[in-house]
């Protein structure tokens, strides 16, 4: 029984050390401040400046790809911007 119990132990360990690493966060800065990628997405959905955002897909900021990707898809949505796929 103790055998098991340390081989379910060990298995549950791998699986939540998995889980860790393909979580993505943003940290939200001190004093509730929005942070900077939030300021600035916001600034483009403003000024209509959906190209910009589009271009954000591409970054290699995990944060930009996040926020242009959700933006996108609502301006898709909107008929703001027009679906690249076709469909």
């Amino acid at each position: 029984m103790k055998k098991i119990a340390t081989i379910l132990f060990l298995f549950l360990i791998n699986i939540m050390s998995a889980q860790k690493s393909d979580i993505v966060g943003f940290f939200c800065g001190e004093e509730l401040s929005n942070p900077r990628i939030v300021e600035q997405y916001g600034s483009l959905i403003k000024k209509h400046n959906y190209k910009k955002i589009v271009k954000g897909l591409y970054s290699k900021n995990a944060a930009e790809n996040y926020f242009s990707v959700v933006v996108s898809e609502e301006l898709e949505s909107l008929g703001k911007i027009a679906n690249r796929n076709g469909g």
